[in-house]
């Protein structure tokens, strides 16, 4: 699945790719992902300096030109690992149109790579949502189990919610799905 990640970063205009720190991947409002699979890509379509959606007009109906934070894309073994993030302070329950937003552009991408003879593997959805309720500071980076949970929705085979941090470890993350579906 090497060659969908490295397809992947060929089609995305290098302006909507996470900004790199060494292993770890900048988010837009803020925080880091760290990612240690060489095998990777992360991506913000939420950057109002280069609106992904221009074809839409500038007044689309609600919630239609609007996605998730960021997408996060993990090649292991056979399987493409896709991470849906979504970052909210205050209130978490307003994140799930932009979520939902932001798997049904990937189904869009990886149909586009498929119906042209392009081999994505087996996806495997991960909801991740990083949240910080008001008047909570974050704690930091720190290394904490994430209680992944098997998807009840239609949307994500796996759902993460990350409290107060602002350091995700996706690979923390896939490490505990996989452990999950052993």
């Amino acid at each position: 699945m090497i060659s969908a990640t490295r397809n992947l970063l060929l089609a995305i205009d290098t302006r909507y790719l996470l900004k790199r720190n060494g292993r770890d991947w900048l988010l837009p409002d803020g925080g880091v992902v760290r990612m240690t699979n060489r095998h990777s890509i992360g991506f913000s379509l939420d950057n109002p300096k280069f609106p992904p959606f221009r074809f839409l007009g500038s007044n689309p109906p609600r919630h239609i030109g609007r996605i998730c934070d960021a997408i996060l894309v993990a090649s292991r073994a056979s399987r493409l690992y896709v991470g849906i993030l979504e970052q909210k302070s205050g209130h978490k329950d307003d994140s799930r149109r932009q979520l939902v937003n932001g798997r049904l552009f990937c189904d869009w991408i990886f149909g586009l790579f498929r119906a042209n003879g392009y081999s994505v593997g087996e996806l495997v959805y991960v909801r991740i949502l990083t949240w910080t309720p008001s008047g909570i500071p974050n704690k930091g980076t720190t290394t904490p189990g994430y209680g992944v949970k098997k998807s009840t929705g239609e949307h994500f085979d796996w759902t993460v919610d990350v409290r107060n941090e602002n350091c995700v470890f996706f690979a923390q993350i896939l490490e505990e799905v996989e452990s999950l579906e052993a």
